[in-house]
């Protein structure tokens, strides 16, 4: 019977979208893209701006585009100004379109998917190492002003002034508060015992 015909997303003039995008349909890019686009078919317009990677069966540049491209067939229209590698079958480049990179021919499409896959597993990787790494801070943070508030706020030994002096060092604004905050507590417990 007849094939299913494919969904078409366009994104409007004055759209901005930060991050990956992924669906199976076609993608028309009037706006403004930075991150991974994954899809059967990728039209940028001449007015379109992508910063990242695009990967589909077929990508169509007539706008601005920044990063690699992976697909079976690229063409690049006249008014395409492309940075970056382009990794592909075939391609059609039209008299007054701009590329700069690599061009890299591929014999089949199973050349082109597997460096697609590998990139986002690299970069999801990335990602949740940036977020690890973030969360350990916090945490770490967290537990050294636990400590600072949980020493200021007993008595001991290391008299306030070089407290605050060993704080200003540091440059740590919320211990030098915490312990002033004791200082003061300190100072009117002994005046009102006088």
């Amino acid at each position: 019977m007849f094939a299913p015909r494919k969904q078409k997303t366009t994104m409007a003039e004055g759209l901005k979208i930060v991050g990956s995008v992924t669906t199976d349909g076609i993608v028309e890019v009037h706006g403004q893209i930075e991150g991974e686009l994954h899809c059967s078919s990728i039209i940028v317009s001449s007015t379109g701006q992508v910063a990242g990677t695009l990967v589909a069966e077929n990508v169509v540049v007539d706008g601005k585009h920044e990063g690699p491209i992976q697909a079976s067939e690229v063409t690049l229209k006249s008014k395409a100004h492309v940075l970056g590698d382009i990794r592909c079958q075939t391609i059609i480049i039209e008299k007054g379109a701009f590329m700069e990179g690599r061009l890299v021919r591929v014999r089949n499409a199973n050349e082109i998917q597997p460096e697609a896959e590998e990139s986002r597993k690299v970069a999801e990787i990335s990602r949740a190492n940036a977020a690890a790494q973030a969360a350990a801070e916090a945490a770490t943070r967290k537990a050294e002003l636990e400590a600072e508030a949980g020493h200021s706020s007993r008595k001991s030994n290391l008299p306030a002034d070089e407290a605050l002096v060993y704080l200003d060092k540091r440059d740590d604004t919320q211990a030098k508060a915490t312990l002033n905050e004791q200082r003061e507590t300190d100072k009117r417990t002994r005046s009102a015992k006088n």
